[in-house]
This record gives C-alpha cells, structure tokens and sequence, in this order.
C-alpha cells in the first residue's frame, strides 16, 4: 500500500493448477492483500462454480470468466457483490422471533 498499489489479482490459467491446489492460494492471496491494506483484489479467468464460490469467501472484490458471464463487452457496467455475514443475520431473525 505504502508503494500506492491499491488493487492486485490474478489470472487463472487454465488447467495449470488443479482446484484443490487453486483454492487454498486463493486464500492465502487474499489474506495477504489485506494484510498489506491493499484495498481491491480481483480474480479473472473463473471457469467453475467451487473456484467462484471460494474466491467470493475468501473476501475477493471483483471476479471474472466463463462460470460468471459471458464476455463482457462494457467492463465499466459490472455487478457488485455485497458482503455480509449470513449466519450472523440469521441468528438475529432468530433471536427476533
């Protein structure tokens, strides 16, 4: 952060690393990132649902590929995830009843 990098990711090659290996770096990318307060992390080239899934708890802003969307033609129009705590909000609705 201190260099001015404010966002970092990676680029999944395909069938390079299998998802069992890919997960895990994932996390442990992520967990760095944050630690160094670099504020964005992004993941292009998804192509399945467990890799997304785990790219979007391990606290990755932006995701891209083939188990997303299609191509993009205007990168500017993204969707934005909203991060939130399901079981917290869960256990309120909870308690409220």
């Amino acid at each position: 952060r201190q260099a001015g990098v404010e966002v970092t990711g990676v680029r999944l090659e395909k069938g390079v690393l299998s998802e069992q290996k890919t997960i895990p770096l994932l996390n442990g990318f992520s967990t760095k990132a944050k630690s160094l307060n670099i504020g964005k992390t992004f993941v292009l080239d998804v192509s399945s649902l467990s890799v997304t899934t785990s790219a979007v708890c391990a606290g990755f802003d932006y995701l891209g590929g083939a188990a997303i969307h299609e191509a993009v033609p205007r990168p500017d129009s993204i969707y934005r995830y909203r991060h939130e705590n399901l079981l917290s909000t869960l256990v309120k609705k909870k308690q409220a009843e």
